[in-house]
C-alpha cells in the first residue's frame, strides 16, 4: 500500500468508509486506546480519509462504547440477544408498555406473560356513579415512583375488558405483591397467587375463599375490612395462610372478640376494633403478650374502656415513662405553670412564654385556670401534642426539636395561632435551606404567613424568565408576593439583556461571524432566520433590513466561490465559528454532529478541536457569552475573592505581575493567622526564618530562610507589606531575635510607621522593656489576650506597661526573665486571669499579697523561683489545711464571710503555684 499513489488509495479508503461505516471501528478503538478526545478523533479520521460523510451517531455510539471498556467490535441486534436478556428488558418496562408489547407477536406475548409484572400494587374498586356502574382499576409499581396507571371502566362491555386484564395479571405465575383491595375471587387460576400485603373489603366466607387462593408462606400482612363473626375467625385460624402471616388488622368491630384471642398467639402485630374493653380483656392481652415473644404491638380500638387508673392498677404499672419530647417540659424549679394538651401536662415558665407570645401573656392573665390551689393549669385546645411540644421547644429550650419537611407547615400554622414570632423565624430559616420542600410550596408559605426572608430566597431560586411566567399558581398570590416575583422577572430579563449587550460587543469585534453563520444556515428557510439570530446575539446585533440585505446578497452569489471565502474566514479566525457552535447547542446537537456538520458545510477540517470543544461545553453549560474573558476583564470583587484564596507565596508573586495587583493583594484578607520571625547566627551568616501558618488547616504552612544582610532587607520589605494590610488578623505572633538590638529597631520602625493598630490575640516577643512597650502600643486594645515577655524588665517597666489598655484588657501574662524587686509591682497583675513569672526570690509577705489578689478575677498565679521560705513555714503562715494530693492544700477564704470558695496552693521544687477554686 505504501508504494501506491496516496491520492488513489485515499479515494478507495473513502469509498470503503462511505459504503460501510463499520470499517471505522478499529480506527475509533485505536483513538480510544490512545486517549484522544472524541472531537479530536472524529476530526483526525475525517481529515485522514478525506470525507465528511461520517455517521456521527454511529461514531458517538462506538466511541462511548469503547471508552466504557467494552472493546467488542460486533453490534448486537434484538434478535441476537439471549432469551434471558430479552426477559430482563421486558421486565424493566412499565405496565402500559408491556400490554402494548403483547400485541406485537405471539412470541413476545408469551415472554410478557411469564416475566415478573412491573407492578406491586393493584386496586380494584366497583361502585355506582351517576346512574352507572363504574369499575376503577389502579396499578402502581411503587408508592414513591411515577409508575402509576389508573383507568375507569363504565360500561358492561368495558367490564369484560377490565376483568380480562385482571385475569392476565393473576395468570402470571411470577406476580409477587398486591397491595390495596381485591373485589372478586379468581377461582379460575391453576396456581396460587403470591401476595405479601393483602387488604380486602370482603365479608367472612368470601374472604376465607380469597385467602385460600394465596400461596402459603408469601402472605405477611392481612387487613380485613369486612364483617366477621367468631365462627369466621375459627375457620381463618385453620388456614396455613393465617398461621404463617406476621400482622393482622380487623378494621370493623368484632363482637365478643376476646373469646377467640387464642387464635392470635403467633402474630407480631395485631390491630382489632371492639365495642367495649374490660379489665379482663386487657389481662388476656397481657397474658398473650407474655406467652408470645414475637408479639411487638397489639392495638385495640374501643367504644368504651375502664379508666387509666383502673388499667394501671390491673396491669401493676406505675406512671408510664415520659417520651423524650415530654421530658423537655418536665417539672423543675424554673417552671411555674402547666399547659394541658390532650390530657398531658407540660410544665412551662410563664415569663419565658409571655415574653415570646402575646397569646400566652393573655392566657396567663386570664381566669381559665384548672387548678388554682397549687401550680396553675391552663388547657390548650385544638392542638396536637407532638406538634405543640415541637413548637414550644423552639422558644422554651436551648436544644429544641428541629423542624422537618413534614411538620414545617404545621409548625408555621401553630406559631401563627399561638402568636410565636420567634418560632416562626426558626421554621422560616429551616424552610429556606430545605431541599425537600418544593419551590412553589416555599412561595405559598411565604405568601400565606408573610415571611420576607423566605419570599426573597424562594424567588431567587428561579433562574429563567419563562419558568416564572409559566407558574399559574402566581395568580392567587398577594400583591406583595406578585411584586417580588415581578422584580425577579425584571432582574432575569436585565441579565438576559446584559448578555445581549455583551454579544453585540462580540459582533462589533467579529463582524464576519454573522456572515459565517448565515452561510451555515443557508440551506434553511429564510423565514424565521432573523428571529433565530436575534435569539443568539440580541436585537441590537444587526437590524432586520441589514440582515435581509446580506442574506439576499449571499444567496445570489455562487455557492462554491462563496464557500471558499467563508472557509478562509474560519481558518483565519476560529472565533467566527462561535455563532454556529452556539446555534447547534441551542438545537441540542451532539458535539460530534456539530463539528461534522460545520466541517462539511464550510469544506474544511482545519478546525481547532480544543477551541471548538471549549466553546461547545461553555455554551452547553448555559453561558452564552461569546467573548472570552481575561483576568483583567474580571470585576474587582472577583479578583479580590480569587486573591483571598491564594496562599502567602502566591500572593507575593502576584504583587509583581502588574501595578494594580499590589493594591488588591495588600487590601484583601490574608490567608494566615500565625506568624513567626526568628533571627539567629548560623556559621558566619545571619539567618532570618519566617514561618506562616493557618490554624484551621494545619497543612497550609509556609516557611523561608533569608541569609545575609541583602536578603534581610528583602525580608523586612515583605514584613512591611504584611503588616501594612489593615485586614491582617493574627491569632499568634512570635518575634525571636537572638542577635543585636539593631534588628529590633528595624522591626519597631516598621511597626511604628503603620497607620493602623495590629490585631493580635497571642503575642510573644524577645524584647526588653522599652521596645516591648512600643510593640504593645502598636497592638489593637481588646484583641490581645495572651502576652509572653521573653526579654529583661525592671519594675519601672511594669509600671509603664500597667498604664496601657493592651495590658489591662489582656487575660494572661507570662514573664520569662526575673524581675528585680518584683514585690513592688505585684499589684499590677490583678487585671489578669492567669500569671506566670520567674522571680529571684519570694518572701512570706509576697505570698500573703498573692493570696489577697484572688479577691479579683485572678484564677492562677505560678511563681518560679529557687529562693522561697521553707514549705512548713508557708503552710503554717497561710493556714493551709486538707492535704488533697501531695503538696496541695486547701483553706477557706475568710476575707469573704459566708463564701464557699477555696484556694489551691502547690509548693514544688520549682516554686509555688496558686489556683482559684474553678481554675483546675
Amino acid at each position: 500500500m505504501t508504494m501506491e499513489d496516496e491520492g488513489s488509495i485515499r479515494k478507495e479508503i473513502e469509498q470503503l468508509v462511505v459504503t460501510n461505516q463499520d470499517n471505522l471501528r478499529i480506527c475509533i478503538l485505536s483513538d480510544v486506546i490512545d486517549k484522544e478526545p472524541m472531537i479530536e478523533s472524529v476530526l483526525s479520521i475525517a481529515k485522514m480519509i478525506g470525507t465528511y460523510d461520517i455517521d456521527w451517531q454511529d461514531f458517538e455510539f462506538w466511541f462511548n462504547r469503547f471508552s466504557s471498556g467494552n472493546w467488542n467490535l460486533d453490534q448486537k441486534t434484538f434478535s441476537d440477544l439471549p432469551i434471558e436478556v430479552i426477559e430482563n428488558i421486558v421486565e424493566k418496562l412499565d405496565f402500559g408498555s408491556k400490554m402494548r408489547l403483547r400485541e406485537v407477536s405471539s412470541g413476545l406475548r408469551n415472554i410478557v406473560d411469564q416475566v415478573r409484572p412491573s407492578i406491586d400494587q393493584l386496586y380494584c374498586g366497583f361502585y355506582h356513579k351517576d346512574s352507572q356502574n363504574t369499575l376503577t382499576l389502579k396499578i402502581r409499581q411503587d408508592p414513591e415512583s411515577d409508575g402509576y396507571c389508573k383507568r375507569f371502566y363504565d360500561r358492561e362491555d368495558n367490564f369484560k375488558i377490565a376483568f380480562d386484564g385482571i385475569k392476565t395479571l393473576f395468570s402470571n405465575p411470577r406476580l409477587r405483591e398486591v397491595n390495596e383491595k381485591l373485589m372478586e375471587i379468581l377461582n379460575s387460576l391453576n396456581h396460587k397467587i403470591e401476595i405479601v400485603h393483602l387488604e380486602a373489603s370482603l365479608d367472612g366466607d368470601l374472604m376465607i375463599d380469597l385467602l385460600k387462593s394465596v400461596k402459603s408462606g408469601t402472605l405477611e400482612h392481612i387487613e380485613f375490612q369486612g364483617e366477621y363473626e367468631l365462627i369466621h375467625i375459627d375457620r381463618l385460624a385453620q388456614l396455613d395462610q393465617w398461621k404463617k402471616a406476621k400482622t393482622v388488622y380487623f378494621r370493623r368491630e368484632i363482637f365478643d372478640f376476646f373469646r377467640c384471642l387464642h387464635h392470635f398467639q403467633h402474630f407480631e402485630e395485631v390491630l382489632v376494633a371492639v365495642k367495649s374493653l374490660s379489665i379482663n380483656d386487657i389481662l388476656l392481652v397481657k397474658k398473650l403478650s407474655i406467652q408470645n415473644e414475637k408479639l411487638k404491638k397489639f392495638l385495640i380500638f374501643y367504644g368504651s374502656k375502664p379508666s387509666v387508673l383502673e388499667i394501671g392498677e390491673a396491669l401493676g404499672k406505675t406512671t408510664p415513662k415520659m417520651s423524650v419530647s415530654e421530658e423537655l417540659f418536665a417539672k423543675s424549679d424554673k417552671t411555674d405553670a402547666i399547659l394541658v394538651v390532650d390530657g398531658k401536662k407540660l410544665h412551662v415558665n410563664k415569663a419565658v412564654l409571655s415574653c415570646h407570645s402575646d397569646y400566652f401573656d393573655a392566657l396567663f392573665d386570664s381566669d381559665t385556670v384548672i387548678n388554682e390551689d397549687s401550680i396553675p393549669e391552663y388547657p390548650i385546645q385544638y392542638a396536637d401534642l407532638n406538634d405543640f411540644i415541637a413548637l414550644l421547644s423552639l422558644v422554651h429550650h436551648r436544644n429544641p426539636i428541629l423542624p422537618t419537611a413534614k411538620n414545617a407547615e404545621i409548625l408555621l400554622e401553630m406559631a401563627d395561632q399561638f402568636l410565636l414570632p420567634s418560632a416562626t423565624r426558626h421554621v422560616e430559616l429551616f424552610i429556606c435551606s430545605s431541599p425537600a420542600i418544593a419551590q412553589i410550596k416555599k412561595l405559598e408559605l411565604a405568601d400565606k404567613y408573610n415571611l420576607d426572608i423566605l419570599l426573597n430566597r424562594a424567588v431567587l431560586e428561579y433562574k429563567r424568565v419563562k419558568d416564572v411566567v409559566a407558574m399559574r399558581q402566581f395568580l392567587k398570590f398577594s400583591d406583595k408576593t406578585k411584586a417580588a416575583i415581578f422584580d425577579r422577572m425584571i432582574d432575569l430579563q436585565s441579565e438576559k439583556d446584559k448578555i445581549s449587550v455583551q454579544m453585540s460587543k462580540f459582533i462589533k469585534n467579529h463582524p464576519s461571524a454573522i456572515e459565517v453563520w448565515m452561510f451555515y444556515q443557508r440551506g434553511k428557510e429564510k423565514d424565521g432566520l432573523y428571529e433565530r439570530l436575534c435569539k443568539i446575539i440580541g436585537e441590537n446585533g444587526i437590524s432586520e433590513e441589514e440582515f435581509k440585505k446580506q442574506f439576499d446578497k449571499m444567496t445570489m452569489e455562487d455557492k462554491e466561490s462563496h464557500r471558499k471565502e467563508i472557509k478562509q474566514l474560519v481558518v483565519n479566525n476560529q472565533a467566527n465559528l462561535r455563532l454556529c457552535i452556539l446555534s447547534d447547542v441551542i438545537d441540542k446537537k451532539s458535539i460530534a454532529e456539530s463539528i461534522l456538520n460545520i466541517a462539511r458545510i464550510f469544506g474544511t477540517l482545519d478546525i481547532d478541536s480544543q477551541d471548538f470543544e471549549f466553546w461547545f461545553n461553555r455554551f452547553s453549560s448555559g453561558d452564552w457569552n461569546l467573548d472570552q474573558k481575561t483576568f483583567s476583564d474580571l470585576p474587582l470583587f472577583i479578583v479580590s475573592n480569587i486573591t483571598e484564596k491564594l496562599n502567602l507565596p502566591s500572593r507575593m508573586r502576584l504583587r509583581r505581575v502588574s501595578r494594580g495587583l499590589p493594591n488588591i493583594v495588600d487590601q484583601v484578607k490574608l490567608s494566615i493567622d500565625q506568624l513567626i520571625y526568628e533571627i539567629e547566627q548560623k556559621g558566619s551568616q545571619i539567618t532570618l526564618k519566617i514561618i506562616t501558618h493557618k490554624f484551621e488547616t494545619p497543612v497550609e504552612s509556609w516557611g523561608r530562610c533569608y541569609y545575609g544582610e541583602d536578603e534581610l532587607k528583602i525580608a523586612f520589605d515583605g514584613m512591611k507589606t504584611l503588616f501594612s494590610n489593615p485586614r491582617l488578623q493574627l491569632k499568634s505572633f512570635h518575634w525571636k531575635n537572638h542577635l543585636s538590638s539593631e534588628i529590633d529597631v528595624q522591626f519597631l520602625d516598621i511597626i511604628n510607621s503603620l497607620n493602623h493598630k495590629i490585631e493580635i490575640v497571642e503575642l510573644s516577643a524577645k524584647l526588653n522593656g522599652g521596645p516591648m512597650i512600643d510593640l504593645l502600643k502598636a497592638v489593637k486594645p481588646g484583641t490581645l489576650e495572651v502576652i509572653s515577655f521573653q526579654g529583661k524588665f525592671e519594675s519601672k517597666d511594669i509600671d509603664l506597661l500597667a498604664g496601657l489598655d493592651q495590658w489591662k484588657k489582656a487575660k494572661s501574662v507570662c514573664i520569662f526573665e526575673p524581675i528585680p524587686d518584683f514585690s513592688r509591682c505585684l499589684h499590677h497583675f490583678r487585671y489578669f486571669e492567669r500569671v506566670d513569672m520567674v522571680v529571684e526570690s519570694i518572701s512570706m509577705n509576697d505570698n500573703f499579697f498573692v493570696k489577697s489578689l484572688f479577691c479579683d478575677k485572678l484564677k492562677c498565679v505560678r511563681i518560679y523561683t529557687d529562693n522561697k521560705p521553707p514549705k512548713s513555714e508557708i503552710v503554717k503562715a497561710l493556714g493551709l489545711t486538707k492535704l488533697r494530693f501531695k503538696d496541695i492544700y486547701f483553706y477557706r477564704l475568710y476575707d469573704f464571710p459566708g463564701a464557699n470558695e477555696y484556694l489551691d496552693v502547690s509548693i514544688t521544687i520549682f516554686g509555688i503555684d496558686f489556683y482559684g477554686d474553678n481554675s483546675l
